[in-house]
This record gives C-alpha cells, structure tokens and sequence, in this order.
C-alpha cells in the first residue's frame, strides 16, 4: 500500500504512578463536573471511590454523577439510559473507569453528547462526524486486552436486532487514559490470560487486514513483542507488577493497530456469537476461533504470518523452520500457546464449552456476513466458510 494514513490522539499516561499524575491531566483537558461510568464489578473491587476521592477531589474537581448500571457487552439501553443521567446532572466532562464494556458505553455516550444526538441508533453510520460541541473525555482501564482505551471504535449490543453495532469515528477517542497496574491487580491470572489472547488477536487481525500499513504493522509486532514477555512472566507466577504493565501496554498497541488497520473474520464471528450469548465475554470467544480463523486467512498472508511467527516464537524457532512451513509456524504456535492457557489457567477451549449450541451455528454464520469487520479480512468468506469455521470450533 502506497498510501495510508494514521491516527493517533489518545495521551497516555503509563507507570506504576501513573494515577499521581492523572489528576492535574484531567484538569488540563477541562474537566470540572465529572460524570463518572463504571460497573458494579469495579465498585465492588472498590476501585471507583479511590480514583474519586484521591485523583477528582483533590485536584478541584466534583463526580457530579456515578452510573455503576454497564451492562457486560454494554447496550444501547445502557447507553441511553446514561444519556439521560449526564443530562440531568449538569456535568461537563465524562470518565470511564473499567473495562472494555465500560469504555465502549462511555465512548458511545460521548459521541451522542458531542453530535448533541438523542438516538443513538442514528449515530451507526457516523464515520466523519464533525463535533457540535467539545467534551472533555478521559479513561481508567481496570482490564486486559481491548485497547478500547485508544480506538475510534465502540461494539454496542442492539437487544432489539439480537446484533453488536460497530461504530467508527475520531469522536470516540478519549483525550487521556491513564496505564496504572494497580488498577488490574485484582485479576486473576485466567483474566490475564484471557486479556492477552484479546490483545493477541487485535495484533494478529491487524497485523493480516487489508488496512494494515507499515506503522500499524509496528504497533502490532510490539504489542506481541510486549505479550510473550508478559505471559512469561505470568507463567512463572511472578508477582511482578511489570508483566501486570506491559500487558496493559501491549493491550494498547494491539489497540493502536486494530484502530488504524482494522480487524477481520475473527472479531466478526466473535462479535456474533456474543450477540447471541451475551454472557459469553469477547476475550473468550476470540481465544475459541483464532486458531481456526487464522487457518482459514493463512494462504492469504503467508509472508505475513511468517514474519509474526519470528516475533511470536522467537529467532533461534523461525530459524529452525523451513521457509515452507513459517506460516503454519504461526498457528501451530499460537494453538500450543492457547493450549497452554487453557491447561493451566481454565480459559475456554471449544464453543460448546462455553455454551454454544449445535442447532445455533447457523443462525449465527447469517449473521457474520453482515459484520462490518469482514471488509478488511484478507480472504473473502462465504456463509458457509463461517458455518465450517464454528462447527470446527465446537
């Protein structure tokens, strides 16, 4: 690709102190009357009243309003109903402290308060939107993988169509996340398991889409520079916040990645089959179908993948390889190290362990061919490759 451009607005703030210098970044971008987003996990992991007490107070600011009602997946319903509780409060400013549902809502909040739109369902087709008014937008994640922190992108579930709506726009991006390991260290290590093989997946669908160019290639080749070191960590049960960090980091460089070059197939049966199971989490299902889908892409992107497998495994295991065999070289690596996760940490190793059913699959290949994110998948997919790729998954 000749041409490509690349975005990347988002100031990050990343340390183990990251939090002490979070407060007066918040009042540089104008935020005085705070309305606060989160979850009710997070509150009961008392990380909300912290960042209040010691970050908003101390530095002038007010949490005019706390919604705590994100659902998992987060939903329009969820959306509009946060819609009106900013309006009511009389705030200026809006901080999302949470996960990736968390983020999503809060980002799809936002672009409703900038446009001035009441109806969010109008708002799915708004890739250049233009800002009828400014709104000072910042993050805290307290989970692993999305990188939603740094995307133009917001997945919101639409009850209604039974389908997770895609939003692009430069108005999603926040104008300030803060990296703070404290922030995660309640996660368990399956949820840093699961929260890399998210990140992995962002990297890789990045890494092989027909959006991808030579910079996002580079945020998505670190990002798993950043998760082989991580997990090793992990692995070793190390108690070390740095693999807590770097996982952060490498969420957010996948993230970076994905925002500019886009994902594929992976995320779009992933997306459909929580739209179908909404208490299926999305790290869970990328982990299931990655190794499947990437099988699918490989004769697509065999340079690609052979150059992943080097970042992935490491010089001395591509040298030891035949040129012929380096792409297969990365499944074969990415399902030892899914395998891995799965022994050791519990994460999810087939569909129906996740509850997926049979009579099912076909219902939710119609409605993978209607995802935005197939656009960029390097190989075109049929209805019926997607029916294939979940009953191998099963």
């Amino acid at each position: 690709m000749s041409y490509f451009e690349f975005s990347g607005k988002v100031n990050i703030i990343s340390g183990e102190n990251g939090l002490e210098q979070f407060g007066e970044e918040l009042s540089r971008i104008g935020c005085r009357h705070i309305f606060v987003i989160s979850d009710k996990t997070v509150g009961k992991l008392d990380l909300i009243d912290p960042v209040i007490e010691t970050i908003v107070r101390e530095n002038g600011m007010t949490a005019s309003a706390v919604y705590q009602n994100v659902e998992n997946g987060s939903s329009f319903q969820s959306v509009e109903e946060a819609y009106e509780i900013y309006r009511a409060s009389s705030c200026d400013s809006v901080l999302a402290i949470g996960g990736g549902s968390v983020i999503d809502t809060a980002k799809a909040l936002v672009l409703m308060l900038k446009t001035q739109s009441r109806d969010l369902s109008r708002l799915r087709t708004y890739n250049a939107a233009v800002a009828a008014q400014r709104v000072p937008f910042a993050v805290v994640p307290t989970t692993l993988g999305g990188g939603s922190e740094v995307t133009r992108f917001a997945s919101i579930r639409n009850d209604a169509e039974q389908c997770k709506v895609q939003f692009v726009s430069d108005l999603l991006q926040p104008d300030v996340c803060v990296l703070d390991p404290r922030m995660i260290r309640t996660l368990t290590p399956r949820q840093l398991a699961l929260g890399a093989t998210r990140a992995m997946a962002n990297a890789l669908g990045a890494f092989i889409s027909l959006q991808s160019t030579v910079v996002s290639d580079k945020f998505a080749r670190q990002a798993v520079v950043r998760l082989r070191y991580a997990m090793e960590l992990v692995r070793d049960e190390s108690s070390d916040s740095r693999a807590r960090l770097y996982l952060m980091q490498a969420s957010i460089l996948a993230g970076v990645a994905r925002s500019n070059a886009q994902v594929g197939i992976t995320h779009a049966i992933a997306n459909a089959v929580c739209a179908h199971y909404p208490q299926i989490e999305l790290s869970e299902a990328l982990g299931v179908l990655l190794p499947q889908c990437l099988v699918f892409n490989k004769d697509a992107r065999a340079d690609k993948y052979a150059a992943m497998f080097a970042t992935l495994a490491g010089e001395d295991a591509y040298l030891s390889v035949s040129a012929d065999k380096r792409a297969s070289g990365l499944v074969d690596c990415l399902v030892l190290t899914l395998g891995y996760y799965h022994e050791k940490f519990g994460t999810p190793a087939t569909l129906a362990e996740l509850g997926v059913e049979q009579d099912k699959l076909a219902e939710i290949a119609s409605a993978v061919v209607r995802e935005g994110n197939i656009m960029t998948n390097p190989k075109r997919i049929r209805e019926q490759d997607v029916l294939e790729i979940l009953q191998r998954s099963m």
